[in-house]
């Protein structure tokens, strides 16, 4: 079933149309009625004169979209053809004043397609006109400069800065080299320009004679109109309409991002994370298509680039540290969680994005300037209490010691799909292929590298037993970095299977295979909800609710054999050997779950052997 999600966005609202399943969610940017905040801050008074209909349009489809992609959580859902749950299809209709230009069908293609490739989602944008504020002068806070204090006018680029670490060493790099910042800074979150403005007075600090300017942005939704989706596809897209607001108005010749390219190509962790589940919001060819789009709104040449495309995190710190600029690393923030932090232990620890940045920091020998009292958890050592963190830490590192372990040829041919996309967006494919592969290789080494280093480190706690064992090195010195991530799905279903499989039947025994296979089915969704936020990039499918083929391996199939007498064994050992060979022929991983309440199956081993000599199978008894 197709479930679109409609958007009215600054329009009046209007009644559910034939088709819908509601009617539209309402978005607002300005009057009484807004509940998406949109506030630029310090502008300079000289810029109101440039800032056009078209580019204060831009600015309010930016935060509508943002607070959109907020809005629809993942994996609830799916569009009709989608292989994946976490593909939305959202419909947007937006009230504009340069209609003459949005309401071109070249412009709409430029837009949606910049949008699906920054968060594989399906969408659609439709125009009206709108009666609106004019020039934006409702977001804006004006500064204390005059026209004539100016002194950023027709700079190269305007430079995204997220207060991170790619985006500091960035701006110091720009610094260095003695031209002007100006800074475009977004903060969805109160927590958040804190640490950016004590980055810009370390940044001022440390270039005294340099004009340096921090535009902040705030963009978010209402308090009591949010529900809580945080992949935050669309952040770039908001970031990069930021830029050119501000960077059409100063005739700025592009924006600039700073990202390495681990986390700018972001290939799959595992083999299952397809689609739009693999995040590319910094993408070269995402970052093409912006381009194109900004060129388009601003009537001229607008840039998108990204310098840091072919450095790993580490490279990135080796930056700060070229420029004697390491003491600026505490004031940074990398963390994703931004809306979850605390006044101490300012990252989290567990998300992927504070794994990246303390495994840089420490291959780059920068430790000392990333005191672990800014973590809530040790990212290395802490203890993950919750089981889809300890799956990341684990996803992360297999990934990484398994680019270690390739080559760059090797690597370009596994991630032939997301290696070709992006080099298409630098130039020269097979050059750009081969440096984009080449620099994910020197990223495993140092991931390798490090973790080498803890265990040696931690050589006594571990023969003694006393390695926390749900922290990142615990958890890779335990294995499971080795173990496929489906392997992982396969024994929670177990597990769940063990607890409540016999009491479900206790009070209800089933008299056939069907009526096992609906009790197995209403208790793995019921555990729905935790099976995905563990594992989200796989799904289970039994015999009652698999879906076609196609799913591919994305997918864990579920085979349910009950055993209610000893003359079910044979039978059920001859149909195991035919589903050996479907499943084997189609390359699909299979959990064989099979139920003898009454140990009717004696020789477990005998039994079982067939399915554990195929890696793509596993077999689990319950009783």
């Amino acid at each position: 079933m197709t479930v679109t999600e409609v958007f009215r966005c600054n329009l009046p609202p209007r009644r559910k149309r034939r088709g819908e399943t509601a009617a539209p969610r309402e978005l607002c940017t300005w009057g009484e009625e807004a509940n998406v905040n949109v506030h630029l801050r310090a502008i300079a008074r000289v810029l109101v004169g440039d800032l056009s209909d078209r580019l204060v349009d831009l600015l309010e489809l930016a935060a509508c979209v943002y607070a959109a992609d907020g809005s629809i959580p993942r994996g609830l859902w799916a569009p009709d053809g989608a292989s994946e749950r976490w593909i939305r299809h959202l419909r947007l209709e937006v009230g504009v004043r340069d209609l003459g230009f949005w309401g071109q069908a070249d412009v709409n293609q430029l837009l949606t397609t910049a949008l699906t490739r920054l968060s594989g989602d399906r969408w659609e944008v439709s125009f009206e006109r709108t009666v609106a504020p004019l020039q934006g002068t409702t977001y804006l806070e004006f500064g204390s400069e005059a026209a004539v204090d100016w002194p950023f006018r027709n700079p190269d680029r305007v430079l995204m800065f997220s207060g991170g670490l790619d985006s500091l060493a960035g701006a110091v790099e720009q610094a260095a080299r003695g031209k002007p910042l100006l800074l475009i800074s977004h903060h969805a979150a109160p927590q958040i320009q804190g640490r950016q403005k004590d980055l810009l007075a370390a940044l001022r600090n440390a270039f005294p004679d340099l004009p340096i300017k921090r535009i902040g942005v705030w963009v978010n939704r209402a308090q009591g109109a949010r529900t809580g989706e945080f992949t935050q596809r669309t952040r770039s897209f908001l970031f990069w309409a930021l830029g050119l607001v501000v960077g059409a108005s100063v005739g700025a010749g592009g924006v600039r991002f700073f990202e390495n390219g681990v986390v700018s190509l972001n290939l799959p962790i595992d083999d299952q994370v397809v689609g739009s589940r693999a995040s590319r919001t910094t993408n070269p060819l995402a970052l093409a298509a912006l381009e194109r789009l900004g060129t388009s709104v601003a009537d001229s040449p607008f840039a998108v680039d990204n310098p840091f495309i072919l450095k790993t995190k580490s490279e990135v710190v080796e930056v700060l540290l070229r420029h004697g600029m390491g003491d600026l690393i505490v004031h940074s923030c990398s963390c994703t969680r931004t809306m979850m932090q605390r006044k101490q232990g300012w990252h989290c620890g567990v998300c992927s994005q504070c794994i990246d940045r303390r495994f840089g920091i420490i291959a780059s020998g920068a430790a000392d300037f990333d005191p672990l009292s800014d973590y809530h958890v040790d990212p290395l050592m802490g203890a993950r209490s919750r089981r889809e963190d300890q799956v990341m830490a684990v996803a992360y590192v297999r990934h990484a010691t398994e680019l270690a372990g390739m080559t760059a040829d090797e690597v370009t041919s596994r991630f032939a799909s997301e290696i070709g996309r992006a080099a298409r967006g630098l130039g020269d494919v097979t050059t750009s292929s081969l440096a984009l592969s080449e620099m994910h290789v020197r990223h495993g080494e140092g991931v390798r590298s490090v973790l080498a280093e803890q265990v040696k480190f931690n050589a006594a706690a571990i023969i003694d037993q006393r390695l926390e064992p749900t922290s990142l090195v615990g958890l890779c010195v335990n294995g499971e970095h080795a173990r496929p991530t489906w392997r992982g799905l396969a024994d929670r279903i177990c597990g769940i299977m063990d607890r409540g499989l016999p009491a479900a039947c206790q009070s209800n025994k089933p008299l056939t295979e069907p009526h096992l296979q609906e009790i197995c089915d209403g208790l793995l969704r019921g555990a729905g909800m935790n099976l995905e936020r563990e594992y989200p990039t796989l799904r289970w499918a039994s015999r009652g609710t698999k879906p076609d083929w196609s799913d591919g391996p994305s997918l864990l199939w579920v085979e349910l054999k009950y055993v209610r007498k000893k003359a079910d064994v044979g039978p059920i050992e001859k149909a195991i050997a035919q589903d050996l060979t479907t499943y084997g022929d189609l390359d699909r991983r299979c959990l064989f779950l099979v139920y003898d309440p009454a140990h009717h199956i004696v020789d477990e081993e005998k039994f079982c052997s067939p399915i554990r000599r195929r890696s793509t199978m596993a077999v689990h008894l319950t009783r």
